[in-house]
Order: structure tokens, then sequence, then C-alpha cells
């Protein structure tokens, strides 16, 4: 028994040796993605709009994909992309996710955020097979696997701190406008600059983690936490204090699960991140019996 314990920390020990010297900066983005995106996830639940969270990521990764199909990149596949390029492309497909996610006034609209979803792969895919870095740069991305990543992008995904920091101090404001809109009309205060204020957060937050870590891993942070953390009886601190827990868990661990069982990085996480929900649900559950 103890020899297999010594194996299990053995084995531990050296994932976690070789995730910090051969792959801090991708273990250190996706805590810093933990840090902001279960949060921007659980006030898109409260303010009902979970469908629409889901498909960003997608709608920011299809126009970093067109942008690396364009003809101004056209032959140098053995080159790096211009890292400017990438990043409009980034920005401008999630602008394009929020400027039509603007017009589904509630989640009944599931067709039009599924037609979102569906476009954005089909753009994706006929870009990944027409762009000279579809294997090189595409693939890897879209699978969640960053366990290649420079610490160049690391510091530019450190910028998703901004709006992490803004969603605690706009927290209160988010929330009531989210839950009492008529209440907060009457008290003046403006749901609509509310609502940009959230949508600019989120989509900044979304297109930086979809420009490093990928759609899979963005999506699952975003989500995963929060759809764990809201459950009966849980109130707003505590919902936004269990998600959070979770994704930095996920977030530790996700990569060392990756590292053991030589999966992407991304599955590693979702893998960590379900079954993280599950066991505090079960013991949520156990406590309160």
């Amino acid at each position: 028994m103890s020899g297999a314990f010594g194996s299990i920390l053995q084995c531990l020990t050296d994932a976690h040796v070789l995730l910090w010297q051969e792959f801090r900066p991708a273990w250190g983005a996706t805590l810093l993605a933990a840090l902001v995106l279960p949060r921007l996830g659980l006030h898109a639940s409260f303010r009902r709009h979970i469908l629409t969270t889901i498909a960003l990521p997608q709608t920011a990764f299809a126009g970093m994909a067109l942008v690396l199909a364009l003809p101004l990149l056209s032959a140098e596949a053995d080159g790096e992309p211009s890292t400017a390029l990438v990043f409009l492309g980034a920005a401008l497909g999630t602008l394009l996710g929020l400027v039509i996610a603007a017009q589904f006034r509630t989640e009944v609209v599931t067709r039009g955020v599924a037609a979102m979803i569906v476009a954005s792969l089909a753009i994706t895919e006929i870009a990944r097979s027409l762009s000279p870095f579809g294997e090189t740069r595409l693939e890897p991305l879209l699978h969640g696997e960053v366990l290649g990543l420079s610490a160049e992008r690391l510091g530019l995904l450190s910028t998703i701190l901004l709006p992490g920091l803004f969603a605690l101090v706009a927290k209160r404001r988010w929330l009531f406008t989210a839950s009492c809109p008529d209440a907060a009309r009457a008290a003046g205060v403006s749901t609509r600059s509310a609502a940009f204020e959230f949508a600019g957060a989120l989509g900044f937050a979304v297109m930086l983690a979809t420009l490093t870590l990928g759609p899979l891993l963005t999506a699952s942070l975003l989500i995963i936490p929060a759809a764990w953390a809201r459950h009966a009886g849980n109130n707003v601190r505590g919902a936004l204090r269990e998600s959070t827990a979770m994704a930095l868990l996920s977030a530790w661990w996700g990569p060392v699960v990756s590292v053991i069982a030589d999966i992407p990085l991304g599955a590693g996480v979702v893998m960590v991140a379900l079954v993280t929900g599950a066991l505090t649900r079960a013991l949520r559950r156990r406590i309160a019996r």
C-alpha cells in the first residue's frame, strides 16, 4: 500500500516539476484565465445569457481562423503569422458575436445561438483548410493544446485581469440590473450601461482567452464552474466564491492530469472541472442531510 502511494506521489511530483520547468507559461495562462472567466460566466448566467456565452469563444476563434486564411499570409506556412493580425481577427470575431447576440432579447431564442455556433464552426473549418497555418496553429488551439505557449502570449493574457477587476467593482450594479431591472431603472441605474459594461468585459476576456487558450478551454472555464456553482439555496457571494475555487482547482490539476495521461491540456482541465463539480455537489448534499 505504501509502495503504491509512493508511486502516485512520485508521479504527481514529476508532473509538477515538468510543468514548472517546461510548460510554465501554459500553466500560468490557465490559472490566470481561471481567476476571471468563471466569475464572468456566473454573471452571464445571472443575466440569462449563458447560451450566448457558449457561442462567443467560437465566434472569436472563427475570426482568428478567417484572418489566418487571408491572402496576406498566403504562402509561408513555415513562418509565424503576425500577432497583430491574429489579435485583430479574434477581436472582430468576438465583436461580431456580441453584436449578433445583442439581438436576442431572451435565452428562449436558442435557434439564433445555435446558428451562431454552426456558422462559426463552418467558417473555422473552411478557414482551417485554406490557411497555411491550419495544421500548425489552428488545430492545436482548437483542441486546447497550449503546452507550447510562449511567455510573450502569457504577457498578453495577463491583461485579462483588467475585466476581472472591473467585474469586482461593477458586481453590485450588474447583479441589480440583471435581477431587478424595473427597480434599477426606478432608482436611476441605467440597465443599458450595465449591459454594455458587462458585454465589454466579457468580450475582452473571451477574446484574450480564446487567442491564448483556444475555444475549448475558454468555454469550459466560463461555463462548467458557473454551472456547478448555481444551485438551490446558494447565495450570490457563495456562488462566486465556489465557481472561482472550482476553476482554480481545475486550472491547477487539469494540466497535471494532461501530463500524466498524455492528453491535450484542454481535455485535462474539462475532466478535472467535471469531477471537481460533481464531488462538490455530492459533499454539499451530504452536509445538507
